[in-house]
């Protein structure tokens, strides 16, 4: 019997059940959300349920296991996972009338972190899933914020992703100038601090009242630069 579960049971196979394992448990993270959103509908109006978002992590890991093997095989398992996902996703649209393009979405993430938790990522598979999740569970919180949001803070909003997301990324990482005395990045990193404290500053104290606002972006700059929270404190004083 012990040789028998020996032989079953390859040490080498370990990691594969591992991966396959996580990538089922994304895929129920993911479906236990949608499915507790969703728990008021009709059975079978539904997109997707618990059941079917773990089978579509599991089918996404299956499809990373056979790619080291046969790359047409995980092609073929991958591809008709997806398709059924955007069947299943017209089929209920035709249904309902309408459908929300979030359950789809949020389906065809948890087919690639399967496929990436079998596929040496499983790190980035878990952060995306919980990411996901979280983003799905925020859904009420995240409505009532934007529409609160004004025209200007949009425009803030915009503009700091520019600064940040775009400008930051592209300036080069060395020490340029005489004796080699400034790093663009490393400046405009300071720049980006400064205006973000700035805009999480306004926002705090708009939301939260004055002293409380303020109390609360001192507390987070405390744990990331006193410098730039300084800086930022004063930016609105002198306007």
């Amino acid at each position: 019997m012990s040789e028998l579960g020996t032989n079953f049971f390859k040490p080498d196979q370990w990691p594969v059940l591992a991966g396959l394992g996580m990538s089922l448990g994304l895929g129920l993270l993911i479906g236990i959300q949608r499915g507790w959103t969703l728990r008021h509908q009709v059975d079978g109006s539904r997109f997707a349920g618990i059941r079917t978002f773990g089978l579509l992590g599991l089918a996404g890991g299956l499809a990373g296991v056979l790619g080291s093997t046969d790359r047409t095989a995980a092609m073929i398992v991958f591809a008709v996972a997806a398709l059924l996902v955007l069947f299943g996703y017209a089929r209920t649209g035709r249904r309902n009338g309408s459908v929300s393009g979030t359950a789809g979405l949020a389906a065809l993430i948890a087919l690639v972190c399967g496929l990436l938790a079998t596929r040496g990522e499983g790190q980035i598979a878990a952060i995306v899933a919980v990411g996901t999740t979280l983003l799905l569970t925020l859904r009420p919180q995240l409505h009532r914020w934007v529409e609160g949001l004004t025209e200007s803070e949009v425009s803030a909003i915009a503009r700091f992703a520019l600064i940040a997301l775009v400008i930051l990324p592209l300036l080069p990482d060395r020490h340029l100038g005489p004796y080699e005395a400034w790093n663009p990045r490393q400046l405009w990193l300071v720049v980006v601090f400064v205006s973000g404290f700035s805009f999480a500053g306004y926002i705090a104290s708009k939301r939260l009242g004055a002293t409380p606002g303020t109390l609360a972006m001192a507390a987070t700059g405390a744990m990331v630069s006193s410098t730039a929270v300084t800086t930022a404190g004063d930016a609105p004083a002198r306007q």
